[in-house]
């Protein structure tokens, strides 16, 4: 079966695609759903990362995905921060720095709790834990794409736990006659599709010319 590998790709490459690519899911309506039954979650506006090794980094954005949002932290860096949040809670970070360009991206990977604040561990020069002080907004999920939610898997693709090859290879996706894979957060315009994943941390992220 072919095989997509994207750690293949340039570094810039990867990061230009996953900054680019970003883009709202679909429309999202207030709902007044319960935290606990909550089937998306989403951004609403000035929010604040503490970070166990002591910065905090501050941004604003709305919605349960964007790109290319500015964002600072209390040492007078700055930068960019992209993200998503998934149906099933899953959240991902990437924060770009442009003061210190030839640092690693900061990647955020978590979920959100019953309350609306995301929390989980973060990876890049150090490692360590992460936790939104602003708590996320519930919303109804977006309408189904057309096409229905799964899609057949026609051959063998690396599975990431971020989207444009910036992240870390959780496994394999595997095709065959009659495979099927649901969507959860569905698909980028870059490609990148967000798959239901067995594992931790319950999604995927796969090269969406290996699904139809």
């Amino acid at each position: 079966m072919a095989k997509v590998n994207a750690r293949n790709i340039s570094r810039f490459a990867a990061i230009a695609a996953a900054v680019a690519g970003v883009v709202p899911f679909g429309a999202a309506a207030q709902a007044q759903a319960a935290p606990d039954s909550c089937k998306q979650w989403a951004f609403t506006g000035p929010t604040n990362i503490t970070l166990s090794t002591g910065p905090t980094v501050t941004f604003n954005a709305a919605g349960r995905s964007f790109s290319g949002v500015p964002a600072t932290d209390n040492r007078s860096d700055h930068g960019t921060m992209e993200g998503v949040v998934t149906p099933i809670g899953t959240v991902t970070l990437l924060y770009h720095s442009e003061t210190f360009p030839n640092d690693p991206v900061l990647h955020f990977m978590g979920s959100v709790g019953n309350d609306g604040r995301a929390s989980g561990q973060f990876d890049a020069k150090l490692r360590g834990d992460w936790s939104i002080t602003t708590p996320l907004a519930c919303e109804t999920p977006a309408a189904a794409a057309p096409g229905g939610s799964s899609r057949e898997v026609t051959g063998d693709v690396d599975a990431y736990d971020a989207p444009g090859g910036t992240g870390t290879v959780i496994g394999v996706l595997q095709g065959g006659e009659g495979q099927r894979v649901d969507l959860a957060a569905g698909c980028k315009d870059d490609n990148w599709c967000n798959v239901v994943w067995d594992q931790a941390p319950g999604t995927a992220w796969v090269w969406g010319d290996f699904l139809k």
